[in-house]
This record gives C-alpha cells, sequence and structure tokens, in this order.
C-alpha cells in the first residue's frame, strides 16, 4: 500500500498544474515504471516534474511525504513501513510497552531516539531530505527508510499549513512543537475521533484569522 501527502508549490492555476503534473508523475512512476520503493518513486517523479517545467525556465516542484506499508513475504506476518521525503517529515507514535522505533539498515538496526515522550506514547519525528521535487541546484538521490511496524503504530504524513497557520492569543504560528504535541496526546481516540478533534483545534486556533495555507493530514493506524 503506498500513500503520500505532496504539497506543491504556487496558488491557482499554476498551483493546479504542478499538482497535475505532480499525480500524473506519480501514476507512471508505479504502474507505468513497476516501482514500488519510495525513494525511486520520488527519483522517478523528480524528473518528470522537472521535464514539465523545464521549457518555461520555471522551477516549480513540490515538497512530499511518500509511504510504503507491506507485509514480510515469507511469513505474511511482519509489516514494514518504507518512506521517502522531500522537504516534509513523517511522525510515528508508539505505545511505549512496544519499545523504541528502530530503523533497519541493512543487517542491522539503528535505535532512534523519541521526539516527544508522554506516559505511554512516544513520537518519533523522522527527517525528510532537505531538497524538493523539481529542479534544484544540489539535487541527490533520495533517501530510503525501512522500519518494522507493531501492531497499534500510528503514521503521520501532513503538509506544512497546520503548523504554519496563524492564530492564538498572539496571532502566532501554530508550530511543529504544538502539532507533535497534540498528535501523541489523541492516541486514544479512533481515527475518526482524531479528525474531528484535529480540525476542531486548528478551527478554535485560527479564531477570526484566515486560513494561510492548504492544511492537509493523513494518520493509518497500524
Amino acid at each position: 500500500v503506498l500513500f503520500a501527502v505532496c504539497d506543491c508549490t504556487g496558488h491557482g492555476v499554476p498551483g493546479g498544474f504542478v499538482s497535475m503534473v505532480g499525480q500524473n508523475g506519480l501514476r507512471r512512476a508505479v504502474n507505468e515504471q513497476g516501482l514500488s520503493q519510495p525513494a525511486q518513486i520520488l527519483d522517478s517523479v523528480s524528473l518528470i516534474v522537472e521535464e514539465a517545467f523545464r521549457k518555461g525556465k520555471r522551477k516549480d516542484g513540490m515538497d512530499a511525504t511518500l509511504c510504503s506499508i507491506r507485509k514480510n513475504e515469507k511469513d505474511n506476518q511482519s509489516t514494514y513501513l518504507e518512506y521517502s521525503a522531500a522537504n516534509n517529515p513523517l511522525y510515528l507514535v508508539r505505545s511505549k510497552k512496544d519499545g523504541l522505533l528502530a530503523e533497519i539498515t541493512g543487517e542491522s538496526e539503528m535505535i532512534l531516539k523519541p521526539d516527544v515522550e508522554t506516559e505511554t506514547h512516544y513520537l518519533f519525528h523522522l527527517d525528510p531530505d532537505k531538497q524538493p521535487l523539481g529542479a534544484y541546484d544540489y539535487r541527490k538521490p533520495f533517501s530510503n527508510h525501512q522500519f518494522l511496524l507493531k501492531r497499534g503504530d500510528t503514521v503521520y504524513l501532513s503538509s506544512d499549513g497546520f503548523r504554519d497557520q496563524f492564530g492564538g492569543l498572539k496571532g502566532k504560528k501554530y508550530m511543529a512543537k504544538n502539532f507533535k504535541q497534540v498528535l501523541v496526546s489523541i492516541q486514544d481516540k479512533s481515527m475518526d475521533e482524531q479528525i474531528t478533534f484535529l480540525q476542531k483545534n486548528i478551527q478554535a486556533w485560527m479564531g477570526n484569522n484566515e486560513q494561510n495555507d492548504d492544511i492537509c493530514v493523513i494518520g493509518v493506524r497500524v
């Protein structure tokens, strides 16, 4: 299963065109080229986006987080998360009884330090590559990351719209720190309840302020 959040540059017609190019690139990478590894897909989409805007000398592109969840082909029991990301982080929340998160690197594992910790849960901030999809002067191949998931793990992808929304008593940005604290605090809720909570939370934060960017949050519970 592949799922992604992509945040395109531009608004209105230009932003819509970038969205169409990006969506077409994802479809071609998966359906026509047969790619399934997130990093390879993002590399392919980046070339497609860059080529689409090369003639007009525009540097439009997009930030993205792309995830793959798959079963172990041998035992069909173990579940793995793979992700690759362009400028946009990924968050994973895990019950403390299931231990820390480990990234699988070759035949070894690297234990990750949680970014937020409560009495019951850890939240892990998983870094993106610091480059967009599309034209970029310092382009490198996207990195691919793999983790063994536990039952009950919850993965969150989002655009920066929630984090960057202005509001509150002082009219400041919501900020990533507060967003992560909210995500880890709602783990006792069903996913449907989380949707409602997040909608009410950001609306209360905005108050009379206008929404200043697109807001997209995807949550997937294993």
